[in-house]
């Protein structure tokens, strides 16, 4: 093959219809555009990359002789623009990788006629912008990959075609807030991750939709507030992750809802106290992450009940004090950190370590 091809319009791959896995890496080849005719000899194509390239835009039809096609790469090229029927042809593709190119915005009707397509990934783009129907046709997509784009509001209408949706990632963005009706399509969502953003509370009902979320991770945001009622709706919760945020208190019953959650990490966060009142309703947690806090004190009560804990992280925070009755009923502890803080051993100490080993 020639290694000078810039423009696959006129170039003829005739004669290897029976070819399934296409490989075009192009550290040597530096691929352009794509014709209407350039696969047309690739009618049972399974897999086409067409990474490390040049590409600038999906033109209509480029695709559409590849119709057993499943997987397709075109991340890093320079693709900023997707033509309408720019995916034609694909009807039974299960795998898109656009990552690392230069799209700004989703127009309208993009993936149309993507149906079948399972897995999306856009990331390290420079999206800010997603149309209304920006999303159609993606009725069976189970995984969205948005991160490190540059969205900063999402409205409630760019998901409404993804109602399958398992997995959502819209980290390293800059979203600032999450509204009322922002995820109420997606009633399969089962992982949210809204990690490094610019996240500066939890409003009231701001996951009320999301019933079979299993984790949610809001780790690196700015949150310093959780409104009343803001994890309403999260019955089904497994793993939730705050760290370095700016929360210093948790209101009374505000993890209410999360009857079901196992993991909590609200490491790095700026909490000088905290009451039992505010992790009452969480005996399921088996992990529960306090580094990196400012707690002086343990209160003797802040663990009761909580008998499937497995793994306390406690280590640098500011404690001086442990009341030993605070870990009785831990009954099934096997790891407690405690480096890092301002803690003496004394007879207090020891006295933990011997209740820890009786139960």
């Amino acid at each position: 093959m020639d290694e000078s091809i810039k423009d696959w319009r006129s170039y003829d791959f005739g004669g290897i219809e029976e070819f399934r896995t296409f490989n075009e890496q192009g550290y040597i080849y530096k691929i352009t555009s794509l014709g209407k005719e350039c696969f047309k000899n690739f009618s049972n194509l399974e897999t086409l990359s067409l990474s490390y390239n040049n590409l600038s835009k999906i033109e209509s039809n480029s695709f559409q002789h590849l119709n057993k096609l499943k997987k397709l790469n075109l991340n890093r090229n320079e693709i900023n623009k997707i033509d309408q029927n720019g995916f034609r042809g694909l009807e039974n593709l299960e795998e898109l990788y656009i990552s690392e190119n230069k799209l700004a915005k989703i127009e309208s009707n993009s993936f149309q006629y993507l149906n079948k397509l399972k897995y999306l990934y856009l990331e390290k783009n420079e999206i800010n912008e997603i149309d209304q129907d920006g999303f159609r046709g993606l009725e069976n997509l189970e995984i969205l990959d948005l991160e490190e784009n540059k969205l900063v509001k999402l409205e409630y209408e760019t998901f409404q075609h993804l109602k399958n949706l398992k997995f959502l990632f819209l980290n390293k963005n800059q979203i600032t807030s999450v509204d009322l009706n922002e995820f109420q399509f997606f009633e399969n969502l089962e992982q949210l991750t809204l990690e490094k953003n610019k996240l500066t509370q939890i409003q009231t009902d701001s996951f009320q939709h999301l019933k079979k979320l299993k984790a949610l991770n809001l780790n690196y945001n700015e949150i310093a507030s959780i409104h009343f009622n803001g994890f309403r709706g999260l019955e089904n919760l497994e793993d939730l992750e705050l760290w370095s945020n700016q929360l210093t208190r948790v209101d009374a019953n505000e993890f209410q809802y999360l009857k079901k959650l196992k993991f909590l990490n609200v490491g790095s966060n700026q909490f000088g106290k905290m009451e039992s009142i505010e992790i009452q309703d969480l005996r399921n947690l088996v992990k529960l992450d306090l580094r990196h806090n400012k707690l002086v004190k343990i209160e003797s009560s802040l663990f009761r009940n909580f008998k499937d804990l497995k793994i306390l992280a406690l280590e640098d925070n500011r404690l001086n004090e442990i009341d030993p009755d605070g870990f009785q009923d831990l009954v099934n502890l096997e790891e407690i950190r405690l480096e890092g803080n301002l803690l003496e051993e004394n007879n207090s100490m020891l006295e933990i370590m011997i209740k820890l080993k009786k139960t």
